[in-house]
């Protein structure tokens, strides 16, 4: 017989929030800054993509959070698939 799993009755490190404590990760802020844009622009990234690619990322409340390698995966994604300008 199977028995349900308790997140809690887990290790700490294998829980799924703790994902959260990761110093990795970007507020909108933080992510406009390292990116070089303004904050909306990166909450427009998060909800609606560019060319089809979006840029990984979730809500912690009322607020966006994202993580360092989601921002340089999303930019090397839309430099790859972005049109050729010249």
């Amino acid at each position: 017989m199977l028995r349900e799993s308790n997140i809690y009755e887990r290790e700490p490190e294998n829980r799924p929030l703790d994902i959260l404590r990761l110093g990795d990760r970007l507020t909108v802020i933080e992510a406009a800054t390292a990116a070089g844009v303004h904050p909306a622009t990166v909450k427009r990234w998060l909800t609606q993509g560019v060319n089809g690619v979006k840029l990984r990322g979730f809500r912690l409340g009322s607020h966006w959070v994202t993580f360092h390698h989601s921002l340089d995966d999303f930019i090397r994604d839309c430099t790859a698939s972005g049109p050729d300008r010249r």
